[in-house]
């Protein structure tokens, strides 16, 4: 609101200041609903916000967790080429292993020398890598499920040494915000698991002989067994 002043002259000459008040509609101040309407429209915009960024870093980390586990797959070929075939050196992850190396073992020194060298992208309060295999030196029980950015390393045959043909090492990455659970499913059994496993698996490479899933490179992604089956 302003004033505008205009300066009248009377018949008898006499200067008086007469002042008129206007109101421009243009400048008329926000109600309170109003007001309350901005302030839960920015609220909104803030929680959609929060929600979006949270979902952009949680993304990024998956993709962080799902890159070091293919560079890890990468070094553990290399690794079992290179042992086996007695051509070179161990990399990093797997130093001491020798060709005479039972995969219990190689499973173990590679799970200490990852941890050391890398971190969990989730959270480092959790090791990245986890040995799920239940330790016969302890009575620790084997891994059940993974917590959100950890590789899971356990084997096929878990005596064999590395230049046997029955070694195998097989690793799951855990991604998204909740723990993953390891399969259970059995031969047998009526469930959406193992209709699916069936339909990815070829029926020579499906379950060993006590119906529990059988480990090879035949094991589609997303399967990742409790490990105790095979101590």
């Amino acid at each position: 609101m302003y004033k505008l002043f205009a300066i009248m002259r009377p018949k008898n000459n006499t200067l008086v200041l007469n002042s008129r008040s206007h109101k421009s509609a243009n400048n008329e101040g926000f109600s309170l609903i109003e007001l309350l309407v901005v302030v839960a429209i920015i609220g909104i915009l803030a929680a959609v916000g929060v929600v979006g960024y949270q979902g952009y870093i949680d993304a990024t980390k998956d993709e962080a967790s799902l890159a070091n586990s293919n560079s890890v797959s990468r070094a553990f070929d290399q690794d079992y080429i290179s042992i086996k075939n007695d051509i070179g050196g161990p990399s990093q992850i797997a130093s001491s292993v020798t060709r005479e190396t039972q995969c219990l073992s190689y499973v173990k020194t590679s799970v200490t020398n990852l941890n050391a060298m890398w971190k969990n992208a989730h959270n480092e309060a959790f090791p990245y890598a986890v040995n799920l295999h239940k330790d016969p030196d302890n009575t620790s029980q084997a891994v059940t499920t993974l917590k959100p950015g950890q590789l899971g390393i356990q084997c096929a045959n878990p005596s064999v040494n590395v230049q046997s043909a029955d070694f195998y090492v097989h690793r799951c990455t855990c991604v998204g915000t909740s723990n993953c659970d390891l399969h259970t499913f059995t031969s047998g059994t009526s469930s959406q698991e193992v209709t699916d496993y069936e339909a990815e698996v070829t029926l020579a490479n499906r379950w060993r002989t006590d119906g529990t899933i059988k480990l090879g490179p035949h094991i589609p992604d997303w399967v990742c067994p409790k490990a105790d089956y095979y101590n």
